[in-house]
């Protein structure tokens, strides 16, 4: 009897909604007769015709297709590429919203996945930035080639059509200087462009990394072959138009997949590695390297992972997924032993360079 009381969607159905929250994925979220629809772009508050695109058996997808009213939070994105791009999922929310939306869903995770009493819980504000724009100090964009020109960039949502990107509105200016001068590098010198449906050419993706505090650029091209065609010119041409380039990578990768890194790396000009600071911590980062994305909140987050701690000295701690030690060497100072761990052998290297830097006994798994 339930069955027939839950009324079943259709694919390209049209149908009234209501926004209630929003998903994990920045989606708005409302319910069409018992069953859970995904909208991307629709906010909370907001009553939205939608057309289903996807129906499942516990839940359904749908596009906008009429706003009939609007959430007083909805703003105009920066980028003008936005709605095209899949990189960023709530430029259209007033950020102060954003960050409320984000608590909610840590509040929801803790209300589906626990029999914790979230009422009951000191879950706190989100902290947010003073400016939340161009601060991510990495960026991986797919390199493709349209019209005898090469694009690089992110494939748009739900599609595996590539949206060439000039300025990323979230990235820091460097990476996207770097990117558009790598690129046009490649184009000049006539390198040929990885086409994943034919599986020819080189060049698949262009990884550019800044040390925020240092200002060391760090270039890594990912290539489907062991051999560059022109690579003397290659390197010559990068570090001629960009001074600040302290590494030229390279890391192969001729698998069938998406997954961005492969296990080779190779090391083309400069160091292996960059560096960057964290407070009075400085770090060497090597190409494949986990390394947080934000370095300014990650100061915040670290403050707040040390104060949540409130060490007396004599407690052993495990980094899990360590990286580069971070997390780790932030808190070294007030802990008796720490422990780093993690899969990537280069991370494994680098953190311990960076514990022996600072004086930090810290054996790794």
């Amino acid at each position: 009897m339930k069955n027939e009381q839950t009324v079943k969607l259709k694919l390209n159905q049209t149908f009234p909604l209501t926004i209630k929250r929003l998903g994990i994925n920045g989606e708005g979220v409302g319910y069409f007769k018992k069953q859970v629809v995904f909208v991307p772009g629709a906010l909370p508050g907001e009553e939205v015709v939608v057309e289903a695109t996807k129906v499942h058996p516990k839940f359904a997808e749908a596009r906008i297709k009429k706003i009939r009213k609007k959430s007083e939070h909805r703003v105009k994105p920066v980028c003008p590429i936005y709605e095209q791009c899949g990189g960023c999922q709530l430029q259209h929310l007033h950020y102060d919203q954003q960050l409320k939306g984000k608590r909610d869903i840590v509040v929801q995770s803790l209300e589906r996945h626990t029999k914790l009493k979230v009422d009951e819980l000191d879950i706190r504000e989100t902290i947010g930035m003073d400016d939340p724009w161009n601060y991510r100090n990495k960026s991986q964009f797919q390199v493709g080639e349209r019209d005898g020109k090469v694009l690089a960039g992110l494939y748009g949502l739900n599609s595996h059509k590539l949206i060439n990107i000039q300025q990323c509105a979230v990235q820091h200016p460097q990476t996207n200087n770097a990117t558009e001068i790598v690129k046009g590098v490649l184009q000049d010198l006539k390198i040929p462009i990885y086409n994943e449906r034919t599986r020819k050419g080189v060049v698949r993706t262009i990884v550019a990394r800044v040390g925020v505090q240092t200002a060391e650029l760090q270039i890594v091209l990912i290539t489907a072959t062991a051999e560059i065609p022109k690579k003397d010119l290659v390197i010559q041409e990068i570090l001629k138009r960009l001074p600040d380039v302290k590494s030229i990578v390279q890391n192969i990768n001729g698998e069938k997949t998406s997954v961005i890194f492969g296990n080779k790396t190779e090391t083309l000009a400069g160091k292996d590695f960059i560096q960057e600071t964290l407070g009075e911590l400085s770090f060497e980062l090597s190409a494949r390297t986990f390394f947080q994305l934000n370095p300014e909140q990650t100061v915040v987050l670290y403050n707040e992972v040390k104060k949540a701690a409130a060490l007396t000295g004599k407690e052993k701690i495990v980094d899990a997924y360590c990286g580069v030690g971070t997390i780790g060497l932030w808190l070294a100072d007030g802990a008796a032993e720490i422990r780093g761990m993690d899969v990537v052998p280069e991370s494994i290297e680098d953190a311990k360079k960076n514990a022996k830097r600072h004086g930090v006994a810290m054996p790794h798994t």
